[in-house]
């Protein structure tokens, strides 16, 4: 099929399939500037595919970050300060102690919980910093794609500030969106979007 003919059903598809307004508005955008222009949108269409292209790219690079050395060691750390809180606060609870124990206990409690923000924050900037520089390498129109599908797939792992979340005094990522089609409480429609084109 020619690009002429390729690029205006891109359009149209993004006008009359989207639920997103963004996603509408650029098909709106995209079939006036067809009808507008004589001239041939080769670029349009491969910037198009390459936007869906890139798109999958960083999606897979920022779900891998749960897999990178740096996180596993932040994460592991942060289980190993919540096990020390459980087990300080059961021997605060005991019966026997002190009140200068009780007291020790509770300030070595403080410190732990200290460490766990600290650390906690340390990797929310180590995360943010990744994303960035994910981010940053897209092209413009990959940039809406990626940004878009973050919101049309409610995957907060993607460009959301909120890419991680505080749980029982840890760290932790997100689901990813297969993780989520696996249990069966992804969006409807993100089985079909995961196929491929």
């Amino acid at each position: 099929m020619a690009h002429s003919q390729l690029f205006p059903r891109n359009a149209g598809f993004l006008v009359g399939t989207s639920r997103s307004f963004k996603a509408h508005c650029i098909g709106m955008v995209a079939l006036l500037a067809c009808a507008c222009t004589r001239a041939e949108p080769t670029f349009a269409v491969v910037d198009l595919t390459d936007a869906v292209f890139a798109t999958k790219v960083a999606v897979a690079r920022l779900e891998a970050l749960r897999d990178n050395p740096t996180f596993q060691q932040y994460q592991s750390a942060l289980e190993s300060a919540e096990a020390d809180l459980q087990n300080l606060d059961r021997r605060a609870q005991a019966s026997g102690l002190s009140e200068s124990q009780r007291e020790m206990v509770q300030g070595r409690i403080e410190h732990i919980q200290r460490e766990l923000i600290d650390t906690g924050q340390d990797l929310e900037r180590w995360l943010q910093a990744q994303k960035r520089a994910i981010f940053e390498e897209l092209s413009p129109l990959a940039r809406t794609a990626l940004d878009e599908l973050a919101r049309e797939r409610q995957l907060d792992l993607i460009i959301a500030e909120d890419a991680i979340i505080y749980a029982q005094a840890r760290w932790v990522l997100t689901p990813s969106l297969t993780e989520r089609i696996d249990r069966g409480t992804a969006p409807s429609g993100a089985m079909s979007e995961l196929s491929d084109e």
